[in-house]
């Protein structure tokens, strides 16, 4: 119950338990047992005798433009949440990518789903442009590959595969996302990433102008967790 109410409604999980506590949630005309009590696809909700309407799920893609950041709300910056219509301002970035990094976002408000595909143990894989400063030398791809250790991280990471497209700029996908993982994977073989855009998660491609979104079909919803 709790966790329902959290979902379709206003209220905190910590909120919902208050209110069932309080006798202010119905269900069916009758007031909730316990907060942990299941909830039936069909149940009549009410809290305070006012029904509480199912929120369908809403998942977005975003193509996030360079000084957009991947925040709800922020005092000093354009946030990715800034560049949707007012519907979805209830919905937070699934991961995140950086200020100065552009590309594939996805936006949502089903926390689950969210967790799946973020979550480094799902492995759900991320593809990036990358533009560095120098020429990038074939040994530097093949220890990129091969795993890189971070500064103030022990535990190698690798790409799981590598294009070239010019001397200076590689297609690379990751698995792990780990924070500024492509950046630092870069500087870590000596080099500097100077422009980074993300054009897939999973089997989602970009494919949208700059500052643009759209929602995912319910197959594109399916294909990431």
């Amino acid at each position: 119950m709790d966790r329902w109410l959290a979902e379709h409604s206003n209220l905190s999980r910590s909120e919902a338990k208050a209110a069932v506590r309080a006798k202010r949630v119905k269900v069916d005309c009758h007031l909730a047992i316990s907060a942990s009590q299941k909830v039936d696809s069909e149940a009549v909700i009410l809290v305070d005798n006012e029904l509480v309407a199912i929120r369908v799920p809403q998942y977005v893609m975003l193509h996030k433009p360079l000084g957009v950041i991947c925040a709800t709300i922020d005092g000093l910056h354009q946030t990715v949440i800034d560049l949707l219509p007012p519907a979805f301002k209830t919905l937070h970035p699934v991961g995140r990518l950086d200020k100065e990094t552009t590309g594939l976002v996805i936006l949502t408000d089903d926390g689950q789903w969210s967790h799946r595909v973020a979550h480094p143990k799902y492995n759900c894989e991320k593809r990036y442009l990358v533009t560095t400063k120098w020429p990038i030398p074939e040994a530097t791809i093949e220890r990129l590959l091969a795993g890189v250790v971070l500064r103030d991280d022990p535990t190698p990471v690798a790409a799981k595969s590598i294009d070239r497209l010019a001397d200076n700029q590689l297609m690379i996908t990751i698995s792990e996302g780990r924070y500024h993982q492509v950046r630092r994977m870069i500087a870590a073989c000596e080099n500097r990433v100077m422009q980074l855009h993300r054009t897939n998660i999973g089997s989602l491609e970009l494919d949208i102008s700059e500052g643009e979104w759209r929602q995912l079909t319910p197959e594109e919803v399916s294909s990431l967790a």
